[in-house]
């Protein structure tokens, strides 16, 4: 089961780049979205990284509170970066 949310999980994540990618190519000029999958895949390899330096730490939690906790902060973190995405101007560069 832990799996399956897991997967679905990072699935969602990764759909939604590709969604921010395909939102700021419309709203942004085209050199801007080239700057979105590497500093996702940058951010993937520095969570990856920091998961495992603090896995001493994360032995002492119960399993089901980290998998709580990754996805309500996951879930706050996609509204507020959708709502940051909406207010960006039509052709204003970042």
């Amino acid at each position: 089961m832990k799996a399956a949310i897991l997967f679905s999980v990072s699935l969602t994540f990764l759909s939604l780049e590709l969604f921010y990618t395909a939102i700021l190519n419309l709203k942004t000029w085209n050199h801007v979205v080239y700057v979105i999958i590497p500093f996702a895949i940058l951010g993937y390899g520095v969570g990856a990284n920091l998961s495992l330096i603090a896995r001493p730490w994360l032995k002492v939690l119960e399993e089901e509170d980290v998998l709580y906790w990754s996805l309500l902060i996951g879930g706050f973190s996609t509204i507020a970066s959708t709502l940051l995405l909406i207010r960006i101007s039509i052709g204003s560069a970042i």
